[in-house]
C-alpha cells in the first residue's frame, strides 16, 4: 500500500507541473504583460517529452531508480526557482530544464511500473498513475488559479511549491543506499522473449508491438478531436467562457477522475480483462461522438452538460486499460530496452493527441464543424475495429 502511495504522489507532482505549464502560466504570464509569442510557445518548451526515448536506455542501463528520482527532482527545484524571473529567455530555459527532468522522472516511474508489477497489480498501478496525474492537473491547472486569484500571486506560487520537490529529492537521496541492487539485463544473452528473434528488432517486428504503436498513436484522436470542435461550435455559437470552463475543466476533470478510478477498480477485479475494457471505452467514444454531430447538425445545445458528462466519461475510461496493455507489451521486450519501450510507446501517445488537436483547428477551418466531427466519428469507428482485433497475448492478459 505504502508503495502505491509514494507512486500516486509523484504523478500527482508530475501532473500537478503540467496544469501549471498549460493552464496556470499562460494567464498569468499575460497577465502580467508578457508577450502572446512567448505565452504560445509555452507547449513548444515541453518538447523534450516527445523526445524522451532517446536517453530512455540510459536509464535503462546505468544507475539505481533512487538516484535518477533524486537527482531530477533537485533538478526541478533548481528549475523552479529559476522560472520565478522576469528574463524572458531565463524562464524559457528553466522551463525546458523542467519538462526534460520531468520526463526523466516519468521514465524513472515507468521503469519501476514495469519491473515492480505485474498480473494483477499492473491495473493497479496503471489507475494509481493515471487518476494520480488527472488529480495533479486538476491542482496545477485548476486549484493554483483559484489561489493566484485570493491571494494575489503569480509566478511566486512556484517558490513554495519547489520546496515539496525538494523535500522528494532529500529522501530518494538518503534511501538510495537501502535500496535494493539492481540487475542490468544484457539483450545479448536474453533468450526468452516473444516469437519473431532474440533481439529487440525481432520484438518490434512483433504483431503485439506493432499493433500496440498504432493503439497509442489513435485511441484518443476521436475523443480529443470531437471535444476541441465542439467547444469551437459552441464558442462560435454565443456559449460562455466560463460555462465551457466549468464543463470541461473543473466538472469535466473530477468526472474523468471519478471514471478513472472506477475503470481501475473494475481491471483490478478481474471484471474485464483491460482489453475489454478499451472495446468498452471506443463503443463508448462513438456514442459521444454521435451526440457531438447531432448537436452541431441541429444546433441543439439544450442538453450540452449531459454531452459534456459523457465526453468526461469518455476520457476518464481510456487510459487506464491502454497504458496497462502498454506495461504489459513492454514487459515483452528485451530487459535492457523495456522502458526505451514503454517510454516510446508514451511518446506516441502524447504525439496523437496533439496531432488531434491540431488536425482538429484545421480541419475546421477548411471544412466546417460537421465535416471534421464525420472525420473524428469514421475515426472512431475504426478505432473500434483495431481494438477488437487485439493480439491474442495481449486480449487473453488477465489485469
Amino acid at each position: 500500500m505504502s508503495s502505491y502511495l509514494l507512486l500516486a504522489l509523484q504523478y500527482v507532482l508530475q501532473g500537478t507541473l503540467y496544469g501549471l505549464q498549460v493552464r496556470y502560466l499562460p494567464i498569468i504570464l499575460r497577465k502580467t504583460g508578457s508577450s502572446l509569442f512567448l505565452v504560445g510557445s509555452l507547449n513548444l518548451l515541453t518538447f523534450p517529452w516527445l523526445v524522451k526515448s532517446l536517453w530512455a536506455p540510459i536509464i535503462d542501463a546505468y544507475g539505481d531508480k533512487n538516484t535518477w528520482l533524486s537527482l531530477n527532482y533537485a533538478g526541478i527545484v533548481v528549475s523552479l526557482s529559476l522560472a520565478n524571473t522576469d528574463a524572458g529567455w531565463i524562464f524559457a530555459l528553466s522551463l525546458v530544464m523542467l519538462n526534460f527532468c520531468s520526463a526523466t522522472i516519468d521514465l524513472t516511474l515507468g521503469k519501476i511500473l514495469i519491473t515492480d508489477h505485474h498480473g494483477n497489480e499492473l491495473s493497479k498501478a496503471s489507475s494509481v498513475q493515471i487518476v494520480g496525474y488527472k488529480t495533479g492537473f486538476l491542482f496545477g491547472g485548476g486549484l493554483t488559479l483559484l489561489l493566484a486569484d485570493i491571494y494575489f500571486i503569480g509566478k511566486e506560487i512556484l517558490v513554495p511549491l519547489s520546496a515539496i520537490y525538494l523535500i522528494l529529492s532529500l529522501a530518494f537521496w538518503v534511501t538510495k543506499r537501502s535500496a535494493k541492487p539492481e540487475v542490468v539485463h544484457k539483450p545479448e544473452v536474453e533468450t526468452n522473449l516473444l516469437p519473431g528473434g532474440p533481439r529487440m528488432t525481432g520484438f518490434a517486428r512483433s504483431s503485439e508491438f506493432q499493433w500496440m504503436i498504432i493503439c497509442a498513436c489513435v485511441y484518443k484522436f476521436a475523443s480529443h478531436s470531437s471535444q476541441s470542435l465542439l467547444t469551437m461550435f459552441l464558442v462560435d455559437d454565443g456559449e460562455t467562457i466560463s460555462r465551457l470552463g466549468f464543463l470541461s475543466g473543473v466538472a469535466g476533470q473530477f468526472i474523468s477522475i471519478a471514471v478513472a478510478s472506477v475503470t481501475g477498480m473494475i481491471l483490478a477485479a478481474k471484471w474485464m480483462t483491460p482489453a475489454q475494457m478499451v472495446v468498452l471505452s471506443s463503443l463508448l467514444t462513438v456514442c459521444s461522438v454521435c451526440v457531438q454531430l447531432y448537436v452541431v447538425c441541429f444546433n441543439n445545445t439544450k442538453y450540452i452538460a449531459l454531452v459534456y458528462i459523457l465526453l468526461n466519461v469518455v476520457h476518464g475510461s481510456q487510459a487506464t486499460p491502454v497504458y496497462t496493455l502498454m506495461l504489459r507489451c513492454s514487459q515483452n521486450a528485451p530487459p535492457s530496452v523495456r522502458t526505451t519501450c514503454y517510454s516510446f510507446l508514451g511518446a506516441l501517445e502524447i504525439l496523437g493527441k496533439q496531432l488531434s488537436l491540431f488536425l482538429a483547428g484545421v480541419i475546421a477551418e477548411l471544412f466546417g464543424y460537421v465535416v471534421g466531427l464525420n472525420i473524428s466519428l469514421t475515426v472512431s469507428i475504426l478505432v473500434v475495429l483495431l481494438v477488437w482485433k487485439c493480439p491474442r497475448h495481449l486480449r487473453n492478459t488477465q489485469s
